[in-house]
């Protein structure tokens, strides 16, 4: 797997090293064509002024290509956001139409929520009762099993 990674890791610093000595070869052969018409300082400050233009150029292209994926992000959050709201329309009217949880049930389980540190008390309790007593553990989640976990909040 590491070897893979650095494989990669030399792969790109190998193209990054061609990409360098493309442009400083490019700039090279720019500066020895305006030689014939300019200044030696002239033909340098052409290429400068050439290199930081595809600079401006190569950044504007970049920074629209991050809006564009920034934008398209956007899109689909509100393509889930959307989903979401229609799946818990979907899960209330199927909530409305199925039996009433018990009351007990539901004030227990919302302050559980609120409440984590006593959730891992309950939960450590009944691992201990479970460990203890294994008989008594089955007959609760026997008698657990009837009720319906509900699952919209």
């Amino acid at each position: 797997m590491m070897d893979r990674v650095f494989e990669g890791i030399i792969a790109t610093a190998a193209m990054a090293a061609a990409a360098v000595m493309a442009v400083f070869a490019a700039g090279f052969a720019l500066y020895a064509l305006l030689l014939t018409w300019l200044q030696p300082a002239a033909a340098a400050a052409a290429v400068a002024g050439a290199a930081a233009a595809f600079a401006a150029v190569f950044g504007m292209l970049v920074r629209a290509r991050a809006e564009h994926r920034k934008l398209m992000e956007e899109v689909e959050r509100a393509r889930a956001v959307q989903a979401a709201a229609q799946s818990a329309a979907q899960n209330a009217a199927q909530a409305a139409a199925a039996a009433p949880r018990s009351v007990f049930s539901a004030d227990v389980s919302s302050w559980l929520n609120e409440h984590p540190l006593a959730a891992l008390a309950v939960s450590a309790l009944g691992g201990f009762l479970a460990t203890r007593h294994p008989a008594l553990a089955g007959e609760i989640i026997a008698a657990l099993r009837g009720f319906r976990r509900d699952t919209d909040s």
